[in-house]
């Protein structure tokens, strides 16, 4: 039951009491209500912290391979000077050094055809 402002003013005291009575019950499931949200909040609010902490871990350890990955492929000649490695971009990346190591098996089957 609701509590309804403008009936108040036409009720007996026992519907009063009754409306008393079923507020209470209301309020009190209003209160269960709010503490369960809060909990729930807090949970959210960790899994959130949580992800994002696994998130920064993920970037940080993609960008440690692209790096090292990048600094292979210019010590194995792989890649040359003219060759430009987005190392912001990890989807371009990984398309220029399949590129790259692309070229560099055609030139060695190319190597291998000629002897």
């Amino acid at each position: 039951m609701q509590f309804n402002k403008f009936s108040r003013l036409f009720m007996d005291p026992r519907e009063k009491l009754d409306e008393i009575i079923s507020l209470h019950s209301v309020i009190n499931s209003s209160w269960l209500r709010i503490d369960w949200l809060e909990e729930a909040l807090a949970e959210m609010t960790q899994a959130l912290q949580e992800a994002e902490e696994k998130h920064q871990e993920n970037v940080a350890y993609q960008e440690k391979l692209m790096n090292e990955l990048g600094k292979w492929a210019v010590l194995e000649g792989v890649a040359g000077v003219d060759d430009h490695l987005p190392m912001l971009r990890p989807v371009e990346f990984g398309i220029t050094m399949l590129n790259l190591l692309a070229r560099r098996d055609a030139t060695e089957d190319n190597l291998e055809e000629e002897h």
